[in-house]
């Protein structure tokens, strides 16, 4: 997996990286993974690296390994490249040694960044992932839970349930302004326009004392937040993780805020997070997920996009409370 040095041209670099941001979002390559994760998780539930490494831990790993292995092979004999010019290439990109395709200025992301599907084939980080996989039913379990014990109590106001992404409500082009704002690497914002689209498995465990997400996003992987609902600053790691000061409270009894102080693309202000209902009738419950920038933390003043809009993005999910089991 470490990066050789690349002779690729940079035209060529951009092409094989655009093909790659495409292969690691496809959904044949998803739902492969997805399958194998799915079906074969339930052994690793209880999974530990503090304990003796089971048989079928290790073989399943291995079986990952190869399935991911011919999966890239596959890719780079296709386009004429190797796997350490590709992440040599995700390296040129970030660091700036790489023109950016559209000759932007960018936040530097992370230069050994590595796409959760190698990444996995670490076995530490295999066991932990595969072991969230195991989990999703318990974690919807606990959420469905909350949202009946809510509804049972006459809160009105809580967010718990299994939600199902509704794509075609989301806006690409809003997306994608949202990531050049930021100033986030081309490379990255092909990336994440597609994942963003296609987040599943969105699971919200909204609690009295905290608020957890849980979702899955094509080539960044299962991911899980929790927050202390409790108005503080509190330490929470980022995707990429770095340490952010990041506060979550309720606000106004309509919404959850989730707000991230001095984050890199707006150093004296800050972005938030807010879940808040859209839409709760005919049984349906839509929960609005939206993403907002802000340049200044005492006027609160907008951050405007290239498209004369706050700069953000809106995420919509949706859950039918007649599907809870």
């Amino acid at each position: 997996m470490t990066p050789s040095e690349s002779k690729t041209s940079s035209d060529d670099a951009q092409y094989i990286l655009a093909k790659f941001a495409d292969w690691g979002t496809s959904p044949d390559l998803t739902d492969k993974i997805e399958r194998f994760m799915q079906e074969s998780c339930e052994s690793m539930k209880d999974a530990s690296l503090d304990c003796e490494q089971d048989l079928e831990w290790t073989s399943l790993h291995a079986e990952y390994v190869d399935m991911i292995e011919t999966e890239m092979e596959s890719f780079c004999k296709e386009h004429e490249t190797s796997e350490e010019e590709v992440f040599q290439m995700i390296a040129d990109i970030n660091s700036g040694r790489s023109i950016d395709e559209d000759n932007e200025e960018f936040v530097k992301i992370e230069e050994d960044f590595v796409p959760e599907v190698i990444k996995l084939c670490d076995y530490p980080q295999f066991l932990i992932a595969m072991r969230e996989t195991a989990l999703i039913s318990t974690n919807n379990r606990i959420a469905r839970e909350e949202e009946r014990r809510a509804e049972e109590e006459g809160i009105r106001f809580n967010l718990s349930g299994c939600y199902f992404p509704r794509s075609e409500l989301i806006e690409k082009n809003q997306v994608n302004s949202y990531y050049i704002y930021t100033k986030c690497p081309w490379y990255f914002r092909k990336l994440f326009v597609a994942a963003t689209h296609n987040i599943k498995d969105l699971t919200i465990q909204h609690e009295e004392d905290t608020f957890t997400i849980l979702y899955t996003m094509p080539f960044f992987g299962r991911k899980k937040k929790q927050y202390l609902k409790d108005g503080q600053v509190h330490t929470v790691t980022n995707t990429w993780g770095k340490e952010q000061a990041t506060t979550c409270y309720e606000e106004d009894g309509k919404r959850i805020v989730i707000r991230v102080d001095n984050p890199a693309y707006a150093p004296d202000g800050y972005t938030t997070n807010t879940f808040e209902f859209s839409d709760n009738s005919e049984g349906i419950k839509t929960v609005h997920w939206k993403r907002r920038i802000y340049l200044d933390k005492d006027t609160h003043e907008p951050a405007i996009d290239a498209d004369g809009n706050h700069a953000g993005t809106d995420l919509f999910c949706a859950s039918s409370r007649t599907s809870r089991k």
